[in-house]
C-alpha cells in the first residue's frame, strides 16, 4: 500500500505542479514565467502533499477498508476532499485567528485561493490512487513493466 500511495504522491505532485504552473502563465499571460512557477509552486506544494496528503489518504483507506465498490470508492473522495478542506481551514485559524473573529468574510474571501488549488491536489491524490488500485491499470502496468525487464534483458 505504501508503495502505491508514493506513486500516488508522485503523479499528484507533478499534475499539481504543471497544472497550476499553466494555469498561473496563461492566466497572466507570462509565458517566459512557466519555469519559475513550475519551481516555486514545486517548492511549496512537495511538502503539504507529501506530509498532509499521503497521511490523508492512508486515513482514507484504513476508514474504508469494509467497503466495497463505488460506496468505498466515493466515501474515500468525500474523505479525500474533507482533508483537504480541513487543512486551508486550519492554517486560515493558526495564521489569521485575529481577523477570523472580527470580520468572517474577509478570513474566508483571503483563504478561498488556497481552497481551488488543495480541492484539486485531493482530487487528484484520490484519482491517481483509485486508479493505481484498479486491478485493470494495475495488470497493464505489470505487462509494461514485465516487457521491459525483457527489453532490458535482450539489451544486456
Amino acid at each position: 500500500m505504501l508503495k502505491r500511495k508514493m506513486l500516488a504522491f508522485l503523479i499528484t505532485y507533478l499534475s499539481i505542479v504543471v497544472i497550476l504552473s499553466l494555469f498561473l502563465v496563461v492566466d497572466n499571460k507570462l509565458y517566459s514565467e512557466f519555469f519559475l512557477y513550475f519551481v516555486l509552486i514545486g517548492a511549496y506544494s512537495f511538502p503539504f502533499i507529501l506530509l498532509y496528503g499521503v497521511p490523508s489518504s492512508i486515513i482514507a483507506d484504513y476508514l474504508t477498508k469494509k467497503l466495497v465498490g463505488f460506496i468505498r470508492s466515493g466515501l474515500s473522495l468525500i474523505i479525500h476532499l474533507v482533508m483537504g478542506m480541513v487543512i486551508v481551514v486550519t492554517a486560515g485559524i493558526i495564521f489569521e485567528n485575529e481577523s477570523l473573529l472580527i470580520n468572517f468574510k474577509s478570513f474566508i474571501s483571503e483563504y478561498l485561493i488556497f481552497l481551488f488549488p488543495t480541492l484539486l491536489a485531493a482530487f487528484l491524490f484520490w484519482l491517481s490512487d483509485e486508479l493505481l488500485r484498479s486491478t485493470i491499470i494495475r495488470n497493464k502496468f505489470l505487462f509494461i513493466t514485465k516487457s521491459l525487464e525483457k527489453y532490458w534483458d535482450l539489451k544486456r
